[in-house]
């Protein structure tokens, strides 16, 4: 079978895109021929990029076989745009413009489907940088879309139901009004009017064959909203472990395909600690994963270890924030 993943970013940035590259990674492992498709936002300091960028085979025509790399088209990626950043009146019009209907998009991703001629397409997070104006098109090519949903766009323009230190579920004008977007005007304004247009034309459900959610809670409030019906299937999150001892049970799932596991990914820290236990986040750092609650558990529980792996944009102010209430209880591992 020839899948095409399709997300907005192809590097390790966060959660959604270590899911597509370890997803593209099994599928080949298992026989699949995939493919990957996105925008051309590539750090020049991440590995994961430089192996994406030099692929076996760079949108030629010819597929990748199992025991190659992943297809990536490198002449069809999205150009990049900068969304956090203002860039003058006019060029930031017509970024708000790319973000509901990219023509960009529909032209290069036509082309790759062409090439590609893939017998799935499985989507992720497209919005913004791509936008659901590829859907159509894969439609017309008789092509299935799946899509697994990674966070709450498609329920609310606020993609993390999370604003100003508490659950924020506002949309419209109240949405603006709050600058519940980034604590921006803008940004609001321009998130509202993208999702009130895709949610008018039901870009999604008219296109998607499938949803892909990681919980019960994403089901249920993808309904609520009148989206995907019984199209949803509930697949939790792989559990990734290395050497951590589990039931028999557990193990049998596994073989199964129920859970997900693979050796050698966990990092050390899930090992047991020789002086004691410890409290273990792991995770991208930002405010809605809970991180400063957890420095404020290290405060009051000084005498228990806790440990932060990952990365993110709230790293300076937690670093900040350690050095400042001296809270030398707290590891920060890196990524």
């Amino acid at each position: 079978m020839r899948i095409l993943q399709v997300n907005k970013y192809l590097y390790r940035r966060a959660g959604a895109e270590a899911y597509v590259l370890d997803w593209a990674e099994l599928l080949i492992k298992h026989g699949q021929e995939t493919g990957l498709w996105g925008t051309e936002a590539f750090p020049c300091h991440s590995e994961g990029a430089q192996r994406l960028k030099n692929p076996v085979h760079k949108g030629t025509g010819s597929f990748a076989s199992a025991q190659d790399d992943v297809v990536i088209f490198n002449d069809l990626l999205v150009e990049e745009r900068h969304f956090d950043q203002r860039e003058g009146f006019w060029r930031d019009i017509k970024k708000v413009g790319h973000m509901i209907w990219s023509w960009e998009s529909v032209r290069k991703f036509e082309e790759v489907l062409q090439r590609f001629k893939p017998d799935i397409v499985h989507i992720h997070n497209i919005y913004h940088h791509i936008s659901p104006s590829i859907l159509p098109m894969a439609k017309r090519f008789g092509v299935p879309v799946v899509m697994t949903v990674h966070d709450y766009h498609l329920i609310n323009p606020n993609y993390n139901l999370y604003d100003h230190g508490e659950i924020c579920e506002r949309k419209g004008i109240y949405a603006i009004a709050h600058k519940c977007i980034k604590d921006s005007y803008a940004a609001s304004f321009a998130d509202v009017l993208e999702w009130g247009i895709h949610k008018m034309l039901r870009v999604y459900d008219n296109n998607v064959a499938r949803y892909v959610v990681p919980t019960e809670f994403v089901k249920e409030k993808l309904v609520e909203q009148g989206i995907g019906g019984r199209h949803i299937e509930v697949v939790p999150l792989p559990v990734i472990l290395n050497g951590v001892q589990c039931s028999e049970e557990f193990r049998a799932n596994a073989r199964d395909g129920r859970t997900y596991m693979r050796d050698s990914l966990l990092p050390a820290v899930a090992q047991n600690d020789s002086n004691g236990g410890y409290v273990l986040f792991a995770g991208r750092i930002t405010r809605e994963k809970g991180v400063y609650l957890l420095l404020e558990m290290a405060k009051k529980l000084p005498e228990m270890q806790f440990k932060i792996a990952g990365t993110g944009p709230e790293l300076t102010n937690v670093k900040l924030k350690i050095k400042n209430e001296k809270l030398e209880n707290i590891e920060l591992l890196g990524f």
